[in-house]
């Protein structure tokens, strides 16, 4: 009994909320709610967050960076995980104030090439937090993350693709043609980067379209990069086998 009461409390140390902990916050207004999402307590920051989700209009600037700039400071693991689920409920307006965030929390972010391409059949899930928020909204955002390819900001662009990439491969009818070839130019213009090359190959493998396929092909028949090309051809064996 005491290590089960000592389990859930490293757990609410760490901002994890159960349902009565909505009750005593549930009357609050925006106001207050956007005090009790800068409280002392991790528990009361995840209630915020979700009340606000469920009561607030998240989709304008000055809710979605309020969410954003706590979000930046905050430590707490499922503290964090609510203020993502709220972002998440957002759409257009909400991303566009979520793209400077990018690269900005955390450090989990790909920094080198991995030794082989993944073995699974599903897209990788992203590994920077405002881009895996980014991945899981509405296809409406879509004209966004394409508009902050041409940041010119690579550390940005290599996490863009994945979430290009992870968004469309699970909402097929975000997979526009008109995108193909913003991606291609993309990892053409930034060729000496390699990792943008790496995701940009597995980014395609979410639109299979004729012209994709073409410059998958391309790639496995003349690249000197080993990896490069098996994740061509695992890009070529997806995009048709989740069709």
């Amino acid at each position: 009994m005491n290590t089960l009461n000592s389990d859930i409390e490293t757990l609410r140390e760490r901002g994890y909320i159960e349902g009565y902990d909505m009750g005593k916050f549930n009357e609050l207004d925006k106001t207050g709610l956007i005090k009790l999402l800068h409280d002392e307590f991790p528990v009361h920051r995840s209630a915020a967050a979700k009340i606000i989700r469920a009561k607030c209009n998240v989709d304008e600037v000055e809710m979605a960076n309020i969410l954003l700039e706590q979000l930046y400071k905050e430590k707490k693991l499922y503290t964090r995980l609510e203020i993502c689920t709220t972002l998440e409920s957002g759409n257009i307006i909400t991303a566009k104030e979520m793209i400077p965030y990018i690269g900005k929390i955390g450090n989990n972010q790909h920094k080198t090439l991995p030794e082989r391409p993944s073995l699974k059949s599903s897209y990788p899930l992203p590994r920077d937090l405002i881009v895996r928020s980014l991945a899981r909204m509405k296809r409406d955002i879509m004209p966004v993350l394409m508009d902050a390819l041409r940041s010119g900001e690579t550390d940005k662009i290599r996490e863009i693709l994945d979430a290009i990439g992870f968004l469309t491969f699970y909402d097929r009818k975000a997979a526009s043609v008109e995108y193909i070839n913003k991606i291609i130019d993309t990892i053409e213009k930034f060729k000496n980067d390699k990792i943008i090359t790496w995701k940009g190959i597995i980014c395609l493998s979410s639109f299979p379209f004729v012209q994709s396929t073409k410059y998958l092909k391309e790639i496995c028949e003349n690249s000197k990069n080993e990896l490069f090309v098996q994740e061509a051809k695992r890009a070529i064996n997806l995009m048709f086998k989740n069709k």
